[in-house]
């Protein structure tokens, strides 16, 4: 489907960017289920980017990589409860927790992901892009989850492929969104489709 009007921002601070474009298309996975399995979707821009690209990485993965450090990079909200983030970019590092079907996992009761990090980078502890934040504690502790590119990379490098799901993910009851999810279509080139949730000390 077109664009409808949506923008991807660059720079430091989404209330001022950079630079921004157009988006001309926007491709949501045929088997989207919200949270849970393959929360995500492609944008196109009108044209190219005004920085370097980076490389989502589609390498198979499984739990020798439990314990690596994830850092995550988002525009949300510090802590729960904040009226109005101020959308600066931050960065907070976290811990490998857990591997499901599409979604890794980490658990740390001071660092994490907030309202309005939706959409956010996860990176491996190799620099390597390997997902974006999807969902969380709705207090912004505890818990947090990243959807996995490498379970999804029929999708993203534009093969007919579709990965199947093997477990009842697609079955799970949505994350509580008391504490301010709200819907909507972040401005990444690579993004799950609502916010979520961090809290950075």
């Amino acid at each position: 489907e077109d664009g409808d009007g949506l923008s991807a921002r660059f720079g430091p601070q989404g209330a001022s960017p950079e630079a921004e474009r157009a988006v001309v298309s926007l491709g949501i996975h045929p088997e989207y289920s919200r949270f849970v399995t393959r929360d995500l979707a492609v944008l196109t821009l009108v044209s190219d980017a005004p920085v370097a690209p980076v490389a989502a990485s589609l390498e198979p993965f499984g739990e020798e990589r439990l314990g690596e450090p994830l850092t995550l990079v988002a525009f949300g909200q510090v802590q729960a409860g904040e009226a109005a983030p101020d959308r600066f970019r931050r960065q907070t590092q976290v811990e490998l927790g857990e591997l499901t079907e599409f979604q890794l996992k980490w658990f740390d009761e001071a660092r994490g992901a907030c309202t309005g990090d939706s959409g956010g980078a996860v990176y491996g502890g190799d620099g390597a892009l390997l997902g974006l934040i999807v969902e969380g504690d709705p207090g912004c502790v505890t818990w947090g989850a990243g959807v996995r590119f490498d379970r999804l990379a029929g999708f993203l490098d534009g093969s007919d492929e579709v990965v199947p799901p093997d477990d009842d993910d697609s079955a799970a009851e949505p994350t509580d969104c008391a504490a301010g999810c709200s819907q909507g279509i972040g401005a990444a080139l690579l993004l799950p489709l609502l916010p979520f949730r961090r809290r950075r000390r």
